[in-house]
């Protein structure tokens, strides 16, 4: 049932995978719709708003989503916030967590932690972010990691769609 109304609320065609979307909105209904997967382990939050609106593939700004999330929750986060900030022609989504953070000492550069096999908890495959980061240039977007008690004690992550 929370499939079918995700799929309802996006718009989502099964032979049209890049559509235009207000994504600020998107993320909200998508995250809100599959809350029961994590409802009793986290809670969402969500500050500021943006009326940007992009052609994306729905699939990739979900898998973002979903990787992220799941990042937040292997490092035992209770709280992700989400703020949006934008206009018309861009859109900066940051997405912070409670957890325990980046371990900055495992990397010899910020940036490493979205390469190929690296993972800085013992859970995972070490793909996650690397998937994160070629979705978010697929959609004409990037992602980086801007640092650890920015909002909330765990990581902050910036999420940049032009």
């Amino acid at each position: 049932m929370k499939l079918i109304k995700l799929v309802t609320k996006s718009n989502f065609k099964a032979d049209e995978e890049v559509q235009r979307l207000n994504i600020a909105k998107y993320v909200k209904e998508y995250i809100d719709t599959l809350s029961f997967a994590y409802e009793d382990k986290m809670d969402i939050t969500y500050k500021g708003d943006c009326d940007f609106i992009s052609k994306i593939s729905v699939l990739s700004l979900s898998i973002v989503l979903d990787n992220l999330i799941s990042n937040s929750l292997k490092a035992k986060a209770n709280k992700v916030e989400i703020e949006f900030t934008g206009n018309k022609k861009e859109l900066i989504i940051l997405f912070s967590d409670n957890g325990l953070g980046v371990d900055l000492n495992l990397f010899p550069r910020t940036e490493a932690i979205f390469d190929l096999g690296v993972k800085s908890i013992n859970e995972g495959s070490g793909i996650g972010l690397y998937t994160v980061k070629n979705k978010m240039r697929e959609m004409y977007g990037d992602i980086e990691f801007i640092g650890n008690n920015i909002s909330l004690k765990g990581a902050t992550f910036k999420l940049y769609f032009k």
